[in-house]
């Protein structure tokens, strides 16, 4: 696990976005004086993996370069700079691929120009996008970073393939679901809205699917997603994993000390000389090593999760606390977390957590539904892109006669195809035709109309049912 150094080294920064958790919720003005940003750098050496060096806009100090090379001076493995990639020069950039790939960059692109803009400033696409060529040109290594709204949520498979397409030798895209803290967080008279638990579940399925199709796509700063990202195939190695308590600490601006950048408490206090020799003896240290939060202690997803502080925080709840938005993400979760408290279970059809992957505690009641009547739910589903319903529609092993490239099998095969159909097609809307029972299953016939002003496609779909369950069907274009 990767020991990282954060150091805000500036709150300063040329923009003024929406959902800035730095300037909002902290200030813009606040510099870490040199040398205490010198004093850290020094005695970080040798104890850390990789120098982060953030904001602010970092390049908005006009001595950051003699801080880079302090931290190459003293033989950081790496350093890590973070960017909107607007404040640099041709003599900057070129002045980046001089360290020889020591140096990575990552550099914001908040969804398509005509989401970018609106949020960091008419024209920030294109110049951030100019720098970010000439970076690539010259051999920098950089990522993208995304912020993740709904609106971005929207438009993110062709996002993606946009991205990779105009800048193939990118080093990744990491996304990060929008915060949405407390009053006084966010731009005054911003209109910001979070990303609900089924928005959540769409954004493990469009990253799992983009990971399939060969797109260098993670979630950052959000672990409470790795459960699902497990359980859709997305590599394990690949995972953000929250290392609070594990090796990451963060001198911020104003001197105080947490967990990470995201997270402000001081839980290490203030920086004063020798604070890392002291940091073991620290009771919040061991606490967050240890996963140890209030509905987390005997969870399964404890050590995937992680469950952020930052977020936590950010919804209200206390540094160790819980705001329980991982009972509607995981799935199972809030099954779990009544059984453990000894609350009484909500029943199954009316909880929000049946997600892409059937919670263990679902149990069939009743006689197994007809063929026509599985087959209408699952054109409801189309209709509606509530995906997460095909738990109990699809068998597990279900074979889809008409996958697209590097599907993965069975029912999380399905929820990938048609989540991401719907995410790069959302004004689509299909209607069932009719339907009625063969042998063995049923055969429907529906409308679909990809886009305002085109005109209906007509589909056949061969489904094989068998205990209550679909579990093959083929799908035939007809005109």
């Amino acid at each position: 696990m990767e020991r990282s150094l954060d150091i805000e080294i500036t709150r300063r920064c040329n923009l003024r976005c929406d959902y800035c958790f730095v300037g909002w919720s902290r200030d813009w003005t606040s510099d870490l004086p040199r040398s205490v940003a010198e004093e850290v750098i020094r005695e970080g050496a040798g104890r850390f993996d990789l120098l982060h060096i953030t904001g602010g806009e970092p390049f908005a100090r006009k001595d950051i370069w003699d801080l880079i090379e302090l931290g190459l001076a003293l033989d950081y493995p790496g350093v890590f700079i973070n960017t909107n990639g607007t404040m640099l020069s041709d003599a900057q950039i070129e002045r980046l691929a001089s360290y020889g790939g020591r140096v990575r960059l990552s550099m914001s692109f908040d969804g398509p120009v005509e989401l970018h803009d609106p949020i960091r400033g008419a024209g920030r696409f294109a110049q951030a996008d100019k720098a970010l060529a000439k970076l690539l040109a010259l051999g920098v290594s950089v990522t993208l970073m995304t912020v993740v709204t709904p609106a971005v949520l929207a438009v993110l498979p062709t996002f993606l393939q946009e991205r990779m397409r105009a800048h193939p030798s990118l080093s990744g895209i990491t996304l990060f679901p929008v915060g949405v803290g407390p009053s006084g967080t966010q731009k005054p008279g911003g209109a910001l809205a979070s990303l609900d638990p089924k928005d959540l579940r769409a954004l493990a399925v469009v990253t799992a699917l983009a990971w399939h199709a060969g797109l260098p796509v993670t979630v950052g700063a959000y672990p409470m997603i790795n459960p699902l990202l497990r359980a859709l195939g997305y590599p394990a190695a690949r995972l953000y994993q929250c290392t609070a308590g594990r090796g990451r600490v963060c001198v911020h601006a104003d001197q105080g000390v947490s967990s990470c950048h995201p997270v402000k408490e001081p839980v290490y206090g203030r920086w004063s000389s020798g604070l890392f020799d002291r940091i073991e003896g620290v009771a919040a240290h061991h606490t967050l090593r240890a996963r140890d939060f209030d509905g987390c202690r005997t969870c399964d997803h404890r050590e995937d999760c992680g469950h952020c502080r930052a977020f936590v925080t950010g919804n209200g709840a206390s540094l160790y606390g819980n705001d329980r938005v991982c009972l509607d993400v995981v799935p199972g979760r809030r099954e779990a977390w009544q059984r453990e408290s000894g609350a009484a279970v909500t029943p199954v059809a009316a909880s929000s957590t049946v997600g892409l992957i059937a919670p263990s505690a679902l149990v069939r009641r009743g006689p197994p539904p007809g063929g026509e009547a599985l087959v209408r739910r699952f054109a409801s589903v189309l209709e509606t892109g509530h995906f997460d319903e095909l738990a109990g529609i699809v068998s597990d092993d279900c074979h889809d006669g008409n996958p697209v490239v590097l599907q993965p099998p069975g029912r999380d095969g399905v929820c990938f195809k048609l989540a991401f159909w719907r995410a790069e097609r959302p004004e689509a809307r299909s209607r069932l035709v009719d339907v009625h029972a063969s042998e063995g299953g049923a055969v429907a016939r529906w409308e679909t109309v990809a886009a305002p002003g085109e005109p209906a496609r007509t589909f056949l779909g061969h489904f094989t049912v068998r205990d209550g369950r679909i579990r093959a069907f083929e799908v035939s274009d007809v005109g």
